[in-house]
């Protein structure tokens, strides 16, 4: 049976407690250069897993779990490595949330791939170049967990709430989701997952439609952390984000746009978010890569998570 080591501060893509054996957990895993853990070597055994569906390799299936062993490099096998951290393509999802458990490092999200707009595919994807814009939506997410397109708002960047409510949300003919998952790492205090070129659905979905990347997709992951108090959350990328803490809206970098930053501090924006230390909270995060050529997206964080990520149940 897996023993189970304390983290004292952990990242988006991470659990508040990791789980691995001795010879499991490695230096990537244990904190080593972070903010908790005594670092070590690279383990070469132990196995990260979600309940719930499938094979050794990973791989989602029907029964049983998912399984990530370690490698000798400290990196979950089968995963492509980035700047910071790692990251795997699923199966595709058909809206049924995986049961998860002992996942460790790794946490769960979904993917989902469009048509390129300028070729008669979805008409918010490559159809629009800008440099950001806040107010796309609404301040408060909906009740099925999914960023509400405000009726007000700005709609240069956007065809209409329509097509908007088919970012985020299973649409047959439209987009094609996939499970994804991320391996974070620790980094100067902090766990960081970086990818300069993030492209996880190269080659499948729709396909690249002629460009050297798959650059149409949306990123969804939710989760949920315990505040403690002198926690932050900073992304950086292209194109739009939207970080939903305790279901209010705390970061706002709508629209396409280059490489942008921004970081919130959970103390300063406490009353805002309406939460408090000592308790546990959902923390929502909403992705778009709109546009060629270039596809950025980096968390950093301190963030005592508590669970593996889920997934928002589809209509069937």
């Amino acid at each position: 049976m897996w023993a189970r080591t304390q983290w004292t501060a952990m990242v988006l893509l991470a659990l508040a407690t990791a789980c691995g054996g001795d010879d499991g957990e490695t230096a990537k895993a244990k904190g080593a250069g972070g903010a908790s853990g005594t670092g070590g070597g690279g383990g070469t055994g132990g196995i990260l897993m979600i309940d719930g569906g499938g094979n050794s390799d990973g791989a989602a299936g029907t029964g049983g779990g998912l399984s990530f062993p370690i490698g000798p490099d400290g990196y979950p096998v089968g995963f492509t490595k980035t700047d910071e951290g790692a990251r795997k393509l699923g199966d595709p999802f058909d809206g049924t949330p995986p049961k998860q458990s002992n996942c460790g490092s790794v946490l769960l999200g979904v993917v989902r791939d469009f048509k390129d707009g300028s070729k008669g595919g979805h008409p918010d994807f490559e159809t629009f170049t800008g440099d950001g814009l806040k107010g796309i939506v609404e301040d408060t997410l909906g009740s099925d967990q999914k960023p509400v397109y405000a009726s007000n708002g700005p709609t240069i960047y956007t065809t209409g709430k329509t097509e908007f409510d088919q970012w985020y949300r299973n649409t047959d003919g439209i987009n094609k989701p996939y499970l994804i998952f991320f391996f974070l790492v620790p980094n100067g205090g902090v766990y960081t997952f970086e990818s300069n070129a993030f492209f996880p659905l190269d080659d499948a979905g729709w396909g690249n439609e002629g460009h050297p990347h798959n650059f149409h997709f949306t990123t969804e992951v939710h989760t949920k952390f315990k505040y403690n108090g002198g926690e932050t959350f900073r992304f950086q990328g292209d194109d739009d984000l939207w970080v939903f803490i305790n279901d209010k809206l705390a970061i706002d970098l709508g629209g396409l746009h280059a490489k942008q930053t921004q970081q919130i501090d959970l103390d300063t924006a406490a009353s805002s978010l309406g939460i408090s230390p000592g308790n546990v909270y959902s923390l929502a995060l909403f992705h778009a890569e709109r546009h060629t050529d270039e596809s950025n997206f980096r968390i950093d964080t301190n963030l005592e998570f508590v669970d593996c990520g889920t997934t928002v149940p589809e209509p069937r």
